[in-house]
């Protein structure tokens, strides 16, 4: 039925165009429309003067043979410039029907027509979801510049992670690098502000950024976060055996499995392609047993009375939930959100998140990942 309405429309789109060039019929310009007025005039001018006396047979003789002469020189001259729309009726015909033919091509290609568009009065609730973390973000903002000892590090943290949540990379990057100059700063401070820093500058590696990369792996060289975006300064520098080399490293100075374990494996595996390196998997370096983020990792907004920060906590959750969607192969990301509904108390929406991460594991990993046991557990805890 879509495709029968958007095939109705266009046809009825080119028919505009087209039917004019058969309906409309071209006529020879008469002499007498051709001839202007003003030369007529001119004649009868002529005669009235000869009438008159003012002038002589002769003279007008040969006055009306000069204007007679300029209304033929000006009647070729129009019907040199009258146009036949005939000659250009195939060209327009082809126009017309081409046009709409290539766009369709280029949507089939390019477009997405298996999915459904969301109309804008749907949006309402995503909109007022957006224009409430403005307005906690903007409270929280207010409150830690107004703090008299410049606010705690724990809500400056806060609201650089909202920042990152919401998209604005700049603003994140100037809390994080505030929180680098204190005292507290620490190795995941400089990689917070480098991955701000990255994202702001659409993936690549700046020098301000591989400073902070730097000092985040001389304070902590454990730093999960600074290896990954070394490696990428490494790879984007041309140096990809390097990068594969400290992903590697790094990967197999882990004890126990870790979330971020992921996503080093898929940067070491992305590097490695191009590499000729066999692909690697999380079980090359520890056993599985899923562990996912903490409550602490969530509940973290104690600056903020009980409601907003549940309120503010609620957002940050959602947002996470809307890139997933956009994003649904992020196995950590699907982890972390389904603890932060079991958070939240949230129970169907934490088995669903489950659920997604399960058939992740299962199409990406092994049906017998024993990961896939801990999400089986998570699953009947929460359904009971």
């Amino acid at each position: 039925m879509i495709w029968a309405f958007v095939f109705t429309l266009s046809l009825i789109s080119i028919s505009f165009v087209v039917a004019p060039l058969f309906w409309k019929k071209l006529r020879v310009v008469g002499d007498a429309e051709v001839t202007p007025a003003i030369f007529r005039d001119q004649l009868e001018e002529v005669e009235r003067d000869r009438k008159s006396g003012l002038i002589s047979d002769d003279e007008a003789s040969a006055a009306e043979l000069e204007i007679k002469r300029r209304i033929l020189s000006a009647a070729r001259k129009r019907k040199r410039q009258s146009t036949d729309l005939s000659k250009g009726k195939k060209t327009l015909v082809v126009c017309a029907l081409f046009t709409p033919l290539m766009a369709l091509v280029y949507y089939q290609i390019s477009g997405a027509p298996a999915v459904p568009s969301v109309a804008f009065a749907d949006r309402q609730a995503e909109r007022e979801q957006a224009r409430q973390t403005a307005k906690l973000t903007d409270q929280l903002l207010n409150k830690l510049n107004s703090a008299p000892d410049g606010g705690p590090t724990e809500g400056w943290l806060l609201l650089g992670r909202a920042y990152m949540s919401s998209g604005l990379f700049e603003e994140a990057a100037g809390v994080f690098e505030k929180l680098s100059t204190r005292a507290d700063s620490n190795s995941a401070t400089w990689s917070m502000l480098a991955e701000a820093l990255i994202r702001l500058d659409n993936g690549v590696v700046t020098p301000k950024a591989e400073n902070a990369i730097s000092r985040s792996m001389a304070l902590d060289s454990l730093n999960p976060a600074a290896a990954y975006y070394k490696a990428l300064a490494l790879a984007q520098t041309g140096r990809e055996v390097e990068a594969h080399r400290l992903l590697v490293q790094r990967l197999k100075l882990s004890e126990t499995y870790a979330p971020w374990m992921d996503s080093l494996v898929r940067q070491a595996n992305s590097i490695g392609k191009s590499l000729g390196k066999p692909e690697l998997d999380v079980s090359n370096f520890v056993d599985l047993p899923m562990r996912g983020p903490t409550a602490a990792d969530v509940v973290a907004a104690q600056e903020m009375s009980a409601e907003d920060r549940t309120q503010f906590i609620r957002s940050m959750v959602e947002g996470l939930a809307a890139r997933l969607e956009d994003q649904p192969d992020d196995l950590e990301g699907w982890l972390r959100l389904a603890n932060a509904y079991k958070v939240l108390d949230e129970r169907a929406r934490a088995v669903m998140a489950y659920e997604r991460a399960d058939e992740l594991i299962r199409n990406k990993f092994s049906s017998d990942d024993p990961r896939r046991q801990n999400i089986k557990d998570s699953i009947s805890e929460l359904k009971e």
